[in-house]
């Protein structure tokens, strides 16, 4: 990710003038009550104050900040996962309305008549053999209500003849400048949109293959600009993956929290959470702030624990907002 650089601003200065009678002694400013608190002071905006690009914005060429984790899945045990170091670029057309998503060897490019419903960003095609390939699909953006305007999540997925898939987990938006991170207040972020899936191996039993169920999952975030840290509970539940319909058996994946290091220069974070089951790595993740004054978040997570008898592979992503 481009690395913003910190701003300095200098504070403007109002110089008052005054009026009246000059023999007039000018009366001495009022006191505030005994014992009233001091006001915390907000953090400053820069100036000149930064815009951002909301990800709904496709009036003209862009190119979107994103970063991605990618899935290993294993072909007998819980799937396991590793994240993206680099970040395949995101570019958007215009001209064309296409979209462009740049891998390490490869630009897949999707136009209009790819698309699988005209009312979402979604498109799917067949590919001309590339690597033992034999399609690829692509999405950007929701299809519930639920929104971030500065963040959204998006997907590339290729899959291959052999049976196998190489998957792209990003998030894609506008990161929020270095200069317009808050340095002194405490915010609350409440989740937008979890996303995401794995397995669960116990003693005796077949794999249990599962997505993430957003209505009965937590997410409790805040973010304490002081000191550096964000603190973060992440209770996800789960249902078989074929549940379409999210009315079958719940499964409790686990209670997630702990505390992260922010980084402000580079307006990310990354850590572990832990877990009474799975210790204090039981979870990775690595995220960004978003929008101005880091309105919104987005981060990218995976697992792949083992207390010696229970095991889970699980990998999704979370976006969040004040």
């Amino acid at each position: 990710m481009n690395r913003a650089k910190l701003l300095t601003f200098a504070a403007s200065t109002v110089i008052l003038a005054s009026c009246g009678n000059d023999d007039k002694p000018t009366p001495a400013p009022t006191p505030p009550p005994a014992g009233a608190p001091t006001p915390t002071p907000s953090t400053p905006r820069p100036s000149p104050t930064p815009t951002y690009v909301k990800v709904s914005d496709l009036t003209a060429d862009r190119t979107f900040a994103s970063a991605c984790a990618i899935p290993s899945l294993g072909s007998s045990s819980p799937p396991f996962f590793t994240s993206l170091s680099g970040k395949p670029n995101l570019s958007y057309s215009a001209t064309t309305k296409s979209w462009t998503f740049h891998e390490t060897d490869l630009d897949n490019i999707f136009i209009e008549s790819d698309k699988v419903n005209p009312q979402h960003l979604f498109f799917r095609k067949p590919l001309t053999p590339v690597a033992g390939s034999f399609s690829e699909s692509f999405s950007f953006g929701y299809t519930g209500a639920n929104t971030t305007e500065y963040v959204t999540p998006a997907d590339f997925i290729r899959s291959f003849a052999s049976g196998g898939q190489r998957v792209y987990s990003c998030l894609a938006g506008s990161p929020t400048q270095a200069s317009d991170m808050p340095i002194r207040n405490e915010s609350a972020y409440s989740a937008v949109n979890l996303v995401g899936g794995g397995s669960i191996l116990e003693p005796g039993a077949q794999i249990l293959n599962l997505r993430f169920d957003p209505t009965i999952s937590t997410f409790a975030a805040t973010f304490d600009a002081a000191a550096g840290q964000l603190r973060i509970t992440l209770d996800i539940k789960a249902r078989n993956s074929f549940d379409f319909n999210q009315t079958g058996p719940i499964t409790d994946i686990g209670i997630f929290t702990g505390s992260v290091e922010v980084d402000t220069a580079n307006q990310r974070f990354e850590g572990y959470l832990k877990n009474d089951e799975f210790g204090d790595h039981a979870v990775s993740l690595s995220g960004w702030f978003f929008g101005p004054q880091a309105a919104e978040m987005g981060f990218n997570f995976a697992s792949s624990a083992s207390n010696g008898l229970k095991s889970i592979g699980v990998s999704g992503k979370m976006l969040a907002k004040r």
